[in-house]
């Protein structure tokens, strides 16, 4: 059975996404080096595949390189989640040979949509730093993950255009989950199942790099995620509104998690984010 963890490389983020799933943006503590890589060492004893470093944006940290490297050292598939706003060239060509996927947020078919979503500006630049990356670390895989919601569910579907002329590895669109700080918009970005399935039929599956929609149960034993501090957490209660907590890495929550946890829903979950 695959499995992937999540870990925030970092909590600062310069967005402020309506549709946030983080537990919180608060953080007054990121884990050291020495404290990533025992976290990754327990990990592995348990059997992950790949280590996912989300964030806020992990190019913030002038340490990614070194955490890629040992990640590496442990053999892992490593991933990064960025929004991009602080990838630079530089930064990525010094971290590509322990690059396995670099994980990126479209949601609309242009600017208007997008930004609606995110912050002013941020489609364009994305769009040109996609092309960028694609020409100078072409060995490195590109997701393009959507958040589907109220506000750009009719962009999604005119989207496949613009993801073929990228062409990523995989496009995965991902529906809106009322959960943590975006938790109190839900009345503004949830959609009806109706809707969903409107969206997933009209999408298909054609494409090479598109896969299959999962749906917002897929956060239920089956996310694990590590906050910046090292705290373990998941499985979100609806009616409490709140993620579970299972103690620190060091208390040993990583495997107090995996005693909830399906394994079947997390091996299905790496397949469908890396398309094996």
């Amino acid at each position: 059975m695959e499995k992937i963890i999540f870990l925030y490389h970092t909590k600062k983020c310069y967005m402020n996404c309506g549709f946030c799933y983080a537990k919180t943006r608060a953080c007054n503590k990121e884990l050291t080096q020495k404290e990533i890589f025992d976290l990754a060492q327990i990990c592995k004893k348990n059997k992950f595949t790949v280590f996912a470093l989300t964030g806020g944006d992990p190019f913030q940290r002038t340490d990614l390189k070194k955490t890629l490297m040992n990640l590496k050292s442990l053999n892992y598939i490593t991933r990064v989640d960025s929004n991009l706003i602080h990838y630079t060239e530089k930064k990525l060509i010094s971290v590509s040979n322990y690059l396995d996927w670099l994980c990126i947020p479209l949601d609309g078919h242009n600017e208007q949509v997008h930004d609606s979503m995110r912050s002013k500006g941020h489609f364009i630049k994305t769009v040109n730093k996609i092309i960028e990356i694609k020409k100078i670390c072409p060995d490195i895989k590109i997701k393009i993950h959507t958040v589907l919601t109220k506000k750009n569910y009719k962009s999604v579907m005119k989207m496949k255009k613009m993801i073929t002329l990228i062409n990523p590895k995989i496009w995965t669109i991902y529906k809106y989950f009322p959960a943590g700080v975006g938790e109190k918009n839900k009345v503004q970005f949830s959609i009806s199942d109706k809707i969903y399935k409107q969206v997933k039929k009209a999408i298909g599956k054609s494409s090479k790099f598109l896969i299959d929609m999962p749906n917002d149960k897929i956060h239920d034993k089956t996310f694990l995620m590590v906050e910046a501090n090292g705290t373990v957490y998941g499985r979100y209660d609806a009616k409490l509104k709140r993620y579970k907590t299972y103690g620190t890495y060091l208390e040993k929550g990583i495997e107090k998690a995996l005693k909830e946890y399906s394994l079947k829903r997390m091996d299905k979950l790496y397949h469908t984010e890396t398309g094996d």
